[in-house]
């Protein structure tokens, strides 16, 4: 028998995003529709398989029979190209909005660190770290804690140590020098940039909230495919307890240096207006043109620490046990 949905109130030429949104809204009677057994589980549920992420529009398990239950959406007549467009342009909007808005009320924080990239073609080992960021002087300490790399630090501050980084070598860092070697370093030394995607001077929030800034702008002024940033609605992650919100973004040979081919960026805010770093881009991840990751940034354990001061970033210290 065919299930009735007219309790959803939309027409015929609803987009698959619209009823997605309807089915969750009336949830219960979308699962008095189809029958005992169910309960639900999410939408936009995140699997990885393989390395690659997928996103489940419905989820839901059934009790009786023990297993998941997966419903993935396709509609007959696909929405006109611009009013979705619009519809998620909006919604990013508004999460930029968000993001920037607190972004700007921070002065400084501190979190931890997961990275994992690729650089120029070359994998590199994946780092976890104590992450402090101040704003003005904008201000950077990174302390590696995970197996690679640990007690290297890095340490800048803008316009100060003739603008360099401040280093210590940490284990298997470099085998001539051995871990603990002190040293500086400009931050566009050709050694330093041929391990990192980024600057050390791009640090902080803002360049996420601004690349994707450009993205949406992009395709406000007609300069961009509609269909190049969506909004997939809010996910769960493992890294996270709470939900956030995924702007995915088809990046195209111009949108960046190291992905000749395009790809694919995933911008993660915190959902949870509880959360010290709600609003915020605290997840993003970057997959080549072959759906193979090549960027992965994720914070957590996210504090705001009132204002930092130039003791907290004392190059002095670097490498000074604690």
């Amino acid at each position: 028998d065919p299930y009735l949905f007219d309790f959803l109130g939309i027409g015929k030429e609803a987009g698959e995003r619209a009823i997605e949104t309807a089915l969750v809204q009336h949830i219960t009677q979308f699962l008095l529709e189809l029958g005992a057994g169910f309960a639900f589980v999410g939408r936009q549920v995140q699997l990885e398989v393989g390395g690659d992420d997928f996103f489940i529009d419905l989820l839901f398990y059934h009790l009786k029979l023990r297993c998941y239950v997966v419903i993935e959406l396709k509609a007959d007549k696909p929405v006109e190209p611009k009013p979705t467009a619009n519809t998620d342009l909006h919604t990013v909007r508004e999460l930029l909005a968000a993001a920037v808005k607190a972004n700007d009320a921070m002065t400084s924080f501190e979190a931890s660190l997961v990275k994992r990239e690729v650089v120029k073609g070359k994998e590199q080992p994946a780092e976890e770290a104590v992450y402090r960021y101040r704003v003005d002087p904008q201000s950077v300490h990174i302390r590696v804690v995970g197996e690679t790399g640990t007690g290297r630090e890095v340490m800048w501050v803008k316009g100060q140590n003739d603008n360099k980084m401040t280093i210590v070598t940490g284990k298997g860092d470099n085998i001539l020098l051995g871990a603990g070697k002190k040293m500086t370093m400009d931050p566009d030394d050709s050694l330093v940039t041929a391990k990192s995607r980024y600057r050390i001077y791009e640090a902080g929030m803002a360049r996420p909230i601004g690349a994707l800034t450009r993205f949406a702008d992009q395709v406000a002024a007609g300069k961009r495919p509609a269909d190049t940033v969506k909004y997939l609605g809010q996910v769960d992650r493992k890294e996270y307890k709470g939900k956030l919100n995924l702007v995915a973004v088809t990046l195209t040979a111009d949108d960046d240096k190291f992905l000749p081919k395009g790809g694919k960026r995933l911008y993660h805010f915190d959902a949870d207006p509880k959360s010290p770093s709600s609003g915020l881009p605290v997840l993003v991840i970057s997959l080549d043109h072959d759906n193979k990751e090549v960027e992965y940034y994720c914070f957590t354990d996210f504090k705001l620490v009132g204002q930092l001061t130039d003791a907290d970033f004392d190059a002095s210290k670097v490498g000074k046990k604690k």
